[in-house]
């Protein structure tokens, strides 16, 4: 179960995660200040200034922020480019810190490049080996061929299997429930049903009626039962 974070957490969370993931979006700081202090700019400066400055603070507030992965700065990679041509017109007009400021970029920007490519890779292959990885190598190692998932986000980690397996969602009880008497009717005798390990999970009656395992493999509890007609 996701917990929908608050819009204030949200706009915190996505606008900090953008100075991480794009280091040079913190001269947008350095230029808002020159602006209180008067330093004068082309009109496309100040028109830029404001544009992303509006976009970095409502923008949070409007997009889908039902939690876990939906959370993220990638919602604002959209302002990345105006933020690189607002730091060249301000960079060709002239500062007081235009000296620093190419060597600056230039620091921040293989920060960077080292944050989104080797910090990131490392992260998401352990992230995967740990999380996903394993309960992926059970379906596929299993020889059921349906596999049921609690919700939409499962499924999708589990898409390196969705050549060899018929996927299924099933989000309420309700919905597994007519959807496993159909597969029983269809002749369907083995399947897998995959939830999150964490927090509470379901506890359908449908599926203890012929559970051969509950276990957990990384992230995911994965459900094995016989649904063959007449198992009881």
């Amino acid at each position: 179960v996701m917990l929908k974070p608050s819009p204030i957490a949200l706009f915190t969370h996505i606008n900090a995660r953008l100075a991480v993931f794009f280091p040079p979006s913190v001269f947008l700081a350095l230029i808002i200040y020159s602006l209180f202090r008067r330093q004068k700019y082309a009109v496309p400066v100040y028109q830029l200034t404001l544009i992303i400055t509006c976009f970095l603070l409502v923008m949070p507030f409007f997009i889908p922020n039902a939690g876990g992965k939906q959370w993220g700065p990638r919602y604002l990679l959209p302002v990345i480019p105006a933020m690189l041509t607002l730091f060249g017109l301000v960079y060709s007009t002239g500062t007081s810190w235009k000296a620093n400021a190419r060597r600056w970029m230039l620091v921040l920007a293989s920060v960077g490049f080292i944050i989104n490519i080797c910090v990131s890779y490392i992260t998401i292959r352990d992230d995967y080996r740990n999380r996903v990885a394993p309960a992926l190598s059970w379906i596929n190692a299993d020889w059921a061929s349906v596999v049921i998932f609690q919700n939409q986000y499962i499924s999708q980690e589990m898409a390196a299997a969705f050549s060899r397996k018929d996927f299924f969602v099933a989000e309420s009880e309700e919905t597994l429930t007519k959807l496993v008497h159909e597969l029983s009717q269809a002749g369907v005798g083995r399947i897998n049903y995959l939830c999150n390990a964490n927090g509470p999970g379901p506890d359908p009656e449908i599926l203890k009626k012929g559970l051969i395992s509950s276990i957990i493999k990384g992230n995911y509890r994965i459900i094995t039962c016989d649904i063959s007609p007449g198992i009881k």
